[in-house]
């Protein structure tokens, strides 16, 4: 079977949907043909202003392992014929005028590779465009095409023209069963939304039991130590995060945070205790999850919420936000504790963790049993190529 994965931005080294496909294309490849067209490579700030239009890359095709990857760029032609679509997107009006405008573009540039797939999945949402690309060309071919939006309702990817691709698609992929609810209510036929939930994408057979105290050592950290990774936004909870550093203070004055994700810092003074870092290699990452004694990463724009299942992995107690994908994923007083994006929550989060180190123990390894049971890549593999087959 030959699949083919269209996504705005294939790499490991940015946010959970990139991750996540990059994980599944690996985790295929071994048993089908797996090929993968996107428009950029390396991170890539896609959704700044105009980029997820004009922004352009070079033509060019390798290999990565067994997976064929294309990076598929236009030239200055298309590019000036593209220079409406930016200001016609947002008007309801000339939204179908866009859509044209861009399909012009972009459909003869994705009809060769989709000609030779059996099956089309789609990471992202309506808001992109390229996914009505992507649609328009497999109803051209008859081919089969998923879409796995990694949608956040409230925030992202429930906009009227995101609702216009789930309604068109085959079949659609979601993260949790909220996701799920969500799309029903939009009248989305319940029989063709398949929940697949996430897994770890982190690669430990190269670690060992000391890396975390490499990473200690390395930044110094001589106390309690508080982790994030994800992007420094508000919405994954970074500002209020950051808020509520003093309020964790008063009371335990020796606790580091280390922040490690793209995006720039708003935290100005400079202080030993605060450890901004950007996207890190895995073993720095590994080490940092070892090396942690609570994983905080306070989010309400979350389809799944896959660092919790990486923080599970090393036994660690979770903080994640309120939010109905996230009460799917960490069991409140169990394995972490969920909470409002308000600094006093959080830091109230945080200490009844730093000062219950049996409770921390006991979510870390109800964490590792969830892992272990339920978020595991064996079972999402064989959930995805089910789905895969009832298509072919």
């Amino acid at each position: 079977m030959r699949i083919l994965f269209v996504i705005p931005v294939y790499t490991d080294k940015i946010g959970g949907r990139e991750r996540y496909l990059y994980k599944i294309s690996e985790e295929l490849s071994g048993e089908y043909d797996v090929e993968v067209v996107t428009r950029f490579d390396t991170p890539f700030n896609y959704f700044a202003s105009s980029n997820r239009f004009l922004a352009n890359s070079k033509n060019k095709t390798y290999f990565n392992g067994k997976i064929k990857i294309n990076v598929i760029g236009i030239n200055f032609f298309e590019k000036i014929w593209l220079l409406p679509v930016y200001k016609l997107y947002f008007n309801l009006k000339t939204q179908k005028v866009a859509k044209w405008l861009y399909n012009k573009v972009w459909v003869k540039k994705i009809i060769p590779f989709v000609k030779s797939a059996d099956v089309v999945e789609y990471h992202g949402t309506g808001q992109e465009l390229l996914s009505f690309g992507v649609l328009e060309s497999c109803r051209i071919l008859n081919k089969p095409f998923i879409v796995l939006p990694h949608s956040h309702p409230g925030s992202w990817g429930d906009w009227g023209i995101d609702i216009e691709l789930y309604k068109s698609a085959d079949r659609i992929i979601v993260n949790s069963e909220s996701e799920k609810q969500f799309m029903v209510s939009k009248e989305i036929s319940v029989e063709k939304i398949r929940v697949i939930y996430g897994a770890p994408i982190i690669e430990t057979k190269t670690c060992h039991s000391e890396d975390g105290k490499y990473f200690r050592k390395k930044y110094n950290i001589t106390g309690d130590m508080i982790l994030f990774v994800g992007r420094k936004i508000k919405g994954k909870g970074y500002v209020s995060l950051i808020k509520a550093m003093d309020l964790v203070w008063k009371d335990n004055p020796e606790t580091y945070f280390v922040f490690i994700g793209s995006g720039e810092s708003i935290y100005s003074l400079q202080d030993k205790r605060v450890i901004e870092l950007g996207w890190c290699d895995e073993f720095e990452k590994i080490s940092a999850y070892k090396a942690c004694d609570i994983f905080c990463m306070p989010s309400y724009e979350e389809a799944f919420g896959i660092v919790y299942t990486e923080a599970w992995m090393f036994g660690k107690p979770v903080i994640g936000g309120n939010i109905p994908a996230l009460k799917e994923v960490i069991s409140e007083g169990v394995d972490g504790l969920l909470v409002k994006q308000d600094p006093e929550d959080i830091a109230a989060a945080i200490l009844k963790l730093l000062n219950d180190k049996s409770l921390r123990d006991k979510m870390g390894i109800a964490g590792k049993k969830k892992v272990d049971e339920k978020f595991n890549w064996n079972k999402i593999i064989s959930d995805i190529k089910s789905l895969y087959n009832s298509l072919t």
